[in-house]
Formats: structure tokens, sequence, C-alpha cells
């Protein structure tokens, strides 16, 4: 039978193997691209490749597939899915269906939305090309511009169809360019002849007006008032009627004028010296001068009891003698020798020297005062000695120099075990290691400040390696309670005793938490937010959590700070969390993770099918919560 489902070796029986076998059954007069259907309830069947184009649908019997150009139903939809189709279920209808809603619809007569004032046809950003219409284009609002004839809108229309000019005639001819009411138009006016009369004018009509300096000519013209009557005159015959001389180009003064005693008549230049001349007047200190017609003789300026205004000179004419400040002002004075100390003034120089002297008078002296109270007075040509003692050594370790960047060096060395004053029980060698129980009694430590440790109350004290101890801030003991303030990081194992426990605070102030901790990596491309509820996204990684699939669950802890994107930072495990812009409790209340925005808690339980229900805290206030997620997730039906 043509195009039937054989096996390729037809023989009397077919083995398993020959059943089983790839390549080992055809399809008689079998192609490539040929499709196999069952043509009956026992017998399968070739349907042969179709040509370019055609669709495959059920033949008009309804018993076998069958190749064809054309594609017909009563109740044929074409689409995206149900809610984005075209529609062909009415007859001579097409509809246009976006959004599970019919949005547009044609018939033989029109093509129309499928609700009133429903949807656009274009965008601001997106237009339409041209639209030709052969009848009446109704609109309830048209926003231009607007090109072609259009009837019937004088009172929205914005230019005329046909432009007109605007004239003037009479004194004054003007007339406009051609004004249509798109734009403003101007134009040149002519002021006819014999048009302006002398009683047009106003007395003022000069005032106001620019300013000739340059650019006359003998040609230009002025209008003055002969009797009322105006009248207009050369500047050439103005010259000759009013102005006299050459003052306009003179280059020399007819008579020449002394200035301080020297002739100027404006040919050249001239000096005036003021030695000797008729210069009286002396120049005030506000215009640089001095205030003064004269000053005395080797002598500095300065301003003296006679206010800002006046320069005084005060002379300095004898060797040795220095203009000194002070608060009555400056004055000159010399130098007064002292002890030891003399001065030696010249013409411009001063020498200081020290006197040559084998001693010092130490006048009385000085007082040492021991222990008990003793005083001796050490004078002059008096020596003190320092006496060792049992374990203690008393040397000079440096003898140069003796000046303050340099000086001796009497150094005293204790040797503890040899000293007499020390009791063998009382004291400890903690040089080498300790084998055996050591006591220190408490009246022989009574205050470390002297050995260079300071510090509060209770603080404890740690060794900085080099034979010196801190008193540490931030680890203090009372007898009972161990403070430490910052991190604690364990090497080893922490044990808590029976009836002991790991105590947290409850009572943070706003923006604080405490409670266990862990450090996770962020590599979700941007910051995530302190306060965020996270998940584990990846190798120690982790992102925002949020309830609406299975793939952003379970949440494990609270972002308390911002983690930067490939940044790492602290995320809380399990505590107490107080801060008021991102949290909104009922105490009492349990909180979940939000459905709607990622990473968010909030205390209204997720409600949507397939929403993911964990809950992750208690409220202790209306900003505050316990957080404890539980792992036990369910999913809303």
């Amino acid at each position: 039978m043509a195009n039937e489902f054989k096996h390729k070796s037809v023989g009397t029986q077919m083995t398993q193997s020959e059943y089983e076998a790839v390549g080992g059954h055809i399809l008689d007069s079998q192609a490539a691209g040929d499709l196999v259907y069952a043509s009956s309830t026992t017998q399968l069947s070739r349907l042969g490749i179709g040509t370019a184009g055609k669709v495959l649908a059920v033949n008009s019997g309804a018993t076998a597939p069958e190749w064809t150009a054309d594609i017909f139903a009563t109740d044929l939809r074409v689409g995206e899915d149900s809610q984005t189709a075209i529609d062909f279920g009415t007859a001579n209808e097409i509809d246009f269906k976006v959004d599970n809603a019919n949005r547009l619809t044609l018939t033989a007569s029109a093509l129309y939305p499928a609700t009133d004032n429903q949807i656009d046809l274009g965008t601001s950003s997106l237009e339409f090309k041209d639209a030709f219409f052969d009848g009446t284009v109704t609109s309830d609002a048209f926003a231009g511009p607007l090109t072609g004839d259009v009837t019937g809108n004088a009172d929205t229309a914005t230019a005329l169809a046909t432009g007109r000019t605007i004239g003037m005639t009479g004194d004054v001819v003007w007339t406009s360019a051609s004004f249509t009411g798109a734009g403003n138009v101007t134009g040149s006016s002519t002021i006819q002849a014999d048009a302006v009369e002398s009683g047009m004018l106003n007395d003022n009509i000069i005032s106001g007006q620019t300013e000739i300096t340059s650019g006359l000519a003998d040609a230009d013209e002025l209008l003055y008032s002969d009797g009322g009557v105006l009248k207009r005159v050369g500047l050439d015959t103005l010259s000759t009627k009013i102005l006299t001389g050459n003052a306009a180009t003179a280059t020399a003064l007819a008579t020449a004028r002394a200035i301080n005693g020297v002739d100027f008549d404006g040919t050249a230049a001239i000096t005036v010296t003021a030695a000797g001349s008729t210069l009286s007047d002396t120049v005030p200190v506000s215009k640089g001068g001095t205030n003064a017609t004269s000053l005395a003789d080797k002598a500095v300026l300065i301003t003296q009891d006679s206010g800002t205004d006046t320069v005084s000179a005060a002379a300095m004419s004898t060797n040795g003698q220095l203009l000194i400040g002070g608060t009555s002002g400056p004055a000159v004075a010399t130098l007064t020798e002292g002890s030891n100390v003399t001065i030696t003034n010249s013409d411009g120089a001063i020498t200081i020297a020290a006197a040559s002297s084998d001693t010092i008078d130490m006048g009385d002296g000085f007082v040492i005062e021991d222990g008990d109270g003793t005083e001796v007075t050490i004078t002059e040509n008096k020596e003190v000695k320092f006496v060792e003692g049992a374990g203690i050594d008393i040397d000079w370790t440096d003898t140069d120099n003796g000046t303050d960047a340099d000086p001796y060096d009497l150094t005293f060395t204790v040797d503890h075990d040899a000293a007499s004053n020390f009791v063998a029980a009382e004291h400890y060698d903690w040089s080498t290691d300790i084998s055996s129980t050591a006591t220190i009694h408490a009246n022989n430590v009574t205050d470390l400040h002297g050995a260079g440790v300071s510090g509060s109350n209770n603080q404890l004290l740690t060794d900085d390696g080099d034979g010196t101890v801190t008193s540490e801030s931030n680890l203090t003991f009372d007898g009972s309670t161990l403070t430490v303030t910052g991190d604690l990081t364990p090497s080893g194992t922490v044990t808590i005793a029976d009836g002991k426990d790991v105590h947290l605070d409850s009572t943070q102030t706003d923006n604080n938490y405490s409670g266990i901790t862990a450090t996770f990596s962020n590599a979700t491309g941007s910051t995530i937010a302190k306060g965020k509820a996270v998940y584990i996204s990846g190798d120690n990684q982790i992102a925002l959590a949020r309830a609406n699939a299975d793939s952003t669950m379970p949440a494990i802890g609270i972002a308390i700070a911002d983690i930067a994107n490939s940044g790492t930072g602290k995320v809380l495990l399990s505590g107490f969390i107080h801060d008021a812009d991102i949290l909104d409790c009922t105490i009492g209340g349990e909180m979940y993770v939000s459905e709607d925005t990622a990473g968010a808690l909030t205390k209204t339980l997720p409600a949507s099918s397939g929403d993911r229900v964990q809950v992750v805290g208690v409220g202790l206030h209306a900003d505050k919560m316990f957080f404890n997620p539980s792992y036990d997730i369910v999913e809303r039906g």
C-alpha cells in the first residue's frame, strides 16, 4: 500500500533485534521532511512535505491532515495568548484584543474602538505620516499646526487667508507690508514737505537727545528760531558769525604765563624746581608728605604722640643709639651694661661681650631637703655627693658637653635582689618561667601610674611585647563582670557554665542592634541597603529576599549596614533591632518577608496565591523587633 509504514527487510518473521533496530523501518516512498500520522486505528502512513508557504490543517472530511494555503474557521483566534489575539469568531467582523479586552473592531463599513474614548491613534512621539479623508472629520478638540483650507473657524483663526496692508496719509505717509496676523510688521513713514511748523515743536525738543562730539563738517546744518520762524544755518556760516580767534587750533598762548617762576606759553614742556622756588606749602601725611618744612639731621621719621597725621624726626646722631618701641611710642636710647657684660659703641656698630671671670656668684645658694625633712643650703664652692647603698649603684654615664642638648647623665641602678630594704617573701624574680606559686602582697603594688600605666578604675593590663604594659580602656573587670567594648574573637571553644548565659541587650536606642551576626558578600550588582532582609543566593553570597517565589526565599538575616556591590558586610542572624526608618511593627505581632517589595519586612501576612509565608520575628515596639527567622515556610494556595 502506498505511503504505509513497513519493515525495511521483508521476511517471514521479524526478530527482536530487527524490530528494535534503528533504520530498520521506513515509510513507503518516504522523503526528507515527510510527516507520519495514523491513517487508521492500526495503520501509520506518510504525508509528503508541503510546498513553501503552505500550512498544516485537517481536511474537509476531518479524517486526515493536509497542506493548504487557506485557514477558514468560524471561531478562529490568532495571537500570543487568550488576552492578546485577533478574533474572527463573529461573522463579517474582526476584533483586535489586547490586555484581555477588545480594543478595536473592523467591519465592512467601519474601523472603530470597542469603547468610546478608549485608545489613541498614534502617540506624542510616534505619529502617522499622512491621513486622507473623503468626507467630514469631526473632533472634540484640535491642536495645530493646520495646513490647507479650513472654513468656519474665525473665532480661533491665527492668520488671515489673504494678507492685507495698512496705510497712513496726510502730513505723514506710511504703507505697511502685507499683514496676515501671523506676526508683527514694520515700515518706514515719510514726513511730507511743509508738514512741520514751528508751533508743532516742543520747547524741550533738544533735551535728552544724544550730543554729537565728533564728525561735524562745514556742510552740516542746525535749526534755529528767527522770531518764531524756524530756519536753518550751516556750520560754516555759524563759525564766522559767532566764533572768533583760533582756540580750536591754537598751538601757543598769546601771552606766556609763569608757573612757579618759569614762563609757559604751551610751545614746549617746562620743568619746575622746588629748591629756591616759591613753593612754601607743606604736604600732609594723607597725601604722602611729612607735614613738615624741615627735618632734623641724622634722624628717622616716626609718629610720636602727635597722631597718625603728623610725622616727627627722631635724631640718632650718637654712636650706639637704637630706635626702641614702647607703649608710649618709639624712643631713641642706648644699651646699658650689666654684671659681667661690656658694651662698646662705635660709628654704626655695637659690640657686646661677657666680662672674664673664674667664678659665678651664687648669692644665697639653694636648698636641698631629704625624705625626713632635713634641709641643707648649698652655697658657692660647696658640693653634694650621692652615696650608694646596698643594691644601689650611682654612676656618671655621660660627662660630655653638659649643655641643654647634651646634658650630663647621672644613672641610679637598683638591684632589688641585693637591696636590703626588699623582703624576699614579698617580691619575685619574673625573668624566668614560673613553676610554682608566687605571691605578691597586696600592699606592695599600690600605684602603677608611676610605671607609665594610666587609665580608669577596673581597666585590665595587656603586655605590649616590649616589657611594658598598657591599661586597656575597652577591657574592664570589676570583680564580677568582664566588659569588652568592641569585637571579641575567641580562638577556641566558648563554654557557658550551668546557670549562666549570653545576655543580649533588648533596650537599644534607635538605629542600633544586638545579637548574632555573620559576614556575607554582595554580588547583586547594586547596594544592599541597611535593614533589608536577605537570602542565600550563592557561595557565601546574599541577595534581597521576597516572598513571591521559592528562588528568593527563605530569609536568613537582616543587613545591619549598607553593603556595597562586590563588597562584604555583617548580617544579623538572630537578635534585637531598633530602627524607626525601616520597621513598622505591632507589639507581640508576627513579622513576615514582604511579597511586594524585595528585602522589606512587613506585619501584614502575605495573601496572594503562591506567596511563601515565613515568620521572621515578633514586634517589641512600633519600631523594634526580635529577629529570629523560622525556616518553616508555607506556600499559599
